[in-house]
């Protein structure tokens, strides 16, 4: 498919151990490419980075935020797609060879990969708790559950439109880069993508989906609001969300919606003009 995974990290080297450690046992494709992105304090990260052959590593020395270091990540890509994941996602079985066959299905769709989190969330991922931090989780019993959940039937039933636009995902990067990639006006690492999925649907692009072709399983926020600087991460992201207001003008239903391909600009907003969907 000739795909790069991208995985910006802030000061979580246990998750990103095991990210990694995932990601290269379960990879059997060639052409797939790993970038990780240390974004600040690259000696608490050093020693994971190490660890694995192969992988790319962009190393910034202070943190510029998440936007930017998946910027950063892309823009040294020289694959013509990238996969932009969390640093405490866990990889299934042969992950690249199932997100390569999606790709031949739906083409240049902007695809969320569905996941599997130990707690209901708005997003409504599949609900299975195998662990809610790296000292219970259970690997092995996650590598078993998955293939249960991954859907193949050989007709639509393997993804969905509803859902979409939502992390992790894959798009091109002439799509990544038609946009900008991520604002890094915002000064949080909450919003960022909401204000990406109303670029790209200003550019026109349409057709989000979320697969269940294939799982990764997500602690959930493990280096920023459930984590050790949460109190700093939520203040952030109330600022973020009053940054996106005074960019945009409005605040958009986080929760999908069906009716435009997930659309987030508000109906008959001036925004979306002339735009179909």
């Amino acid at each position: 498919m000739d795909l790069t995974v991208i995985i910006p990290t802030y000061r979580n080297p246990k998750y990103l151990d095991l990210c990694l450690k995932s990601a290269t046992e379960n990879m059997v494709q060639e052409d797939t490419k790993i970038t990780v992105v240390v974004d600040g304090y690259p000696d608490e990260s050093k020693d994971v980075i190490w660890k694995y052959k192969g992988i790319q590593s962009l190393i910034l020395p202070h943190n510029t935020g998440m936007g930017n270091a998946i910027n950063m990540g892309v823009w040294n890509a020289d694959t013509p797609y990238v996969f932009i994941v969390n640093d405490d996602n866990v990889f299934p079985y042969e992950w690249d060879k199932r997100l390569s066959l999606l790709n031949k299905r739906i083409g240049h769709n902007i695809i969320t990969i569905d996941q599997i989190e130990p707690s209901p969330s708005i997003f409504e991922f599949i609900v299975k708790d195998l662990g809610r931090s790296t000292d219970d989780f259970d690997y092995k019993a996650f590598l078993e559950f998955e293939p249960t959940v991954a859907r193949d039937t050989g007709d639509e039933a393997w993804y969905i439109e509803r859902g979409g636009k939502i992390f992790p995902f894959i798009i091109s990067k002439h799509h990544y880069m038609k946009v900008g990639g991520f604002d890094t006006f915002y000064q949080s690492p909450f919003w960022i993508d909401v204000d990406f999925w109303l670029k790209l649907e200003m550019a026109g692009l349409s057709g989000f989906v979320k697969t269940q072709l294939c799982h990764l399983y997500h602690f959930g926020s493990k280096a920023t609001k459930a984590g050790s600087e949460g109190d700093k991460f939520r203040e952030g992201e109330r600022a973020a969300a009053q940054q996106f207001m005074y960019k945009w003008g409005f605040l958009p239903n986080i929760v999908s919606n069906v009716k435009r391909y997930n659309a987030k600009i508000p109906e008959n907003h001036p925004l979306i003009r002339g735009i179909q969907f």
